[in-house]
């Protein structure tokens, strides 16, 4: 017999930026893309540090806003924060 075990770090790609007003329908989100990602949280900041989105659902889309009004075009830092969704590879 053969046993076979999924078991595979998590891949995550995050776009360098969006275009909120885009063309394209997929230009019009900020999201994360990737597998095998568990325990998932981002946060978004202004360049004050103030908090500006945050979700732990992997699948978020943001929109470019705050408090319904559109951000200006600027940087806007972040943190993720994730796990692997198979524990041997967490705390890699």
């Amino acid at each position: 017999s053969v046993l076979v075990r999924q078991s595979c770090s998590p891949r995550v790609y995050v776009p360098n930026g969006f275009i909120p007003e885009g063309e394209n329908a997929g230009d019009h989100y900020f999201q994360v893309f990737g597998k095998y990602v568990d325990n998932f949280k981002i946060t978004i900041y202004s360049r004050w540090g103030e908090v500006i989105f945050q979700s732990d659902n992997f699948d978020f889309l943001w929109d470019g806003t705050y408090n319904g009004r559109k951000m200006p075009m600027g940087v806007y830092p972040y943190i993720l924060e994730y796990d692997s969704k198979y524990p041997e590879h967490r705390g890699r």
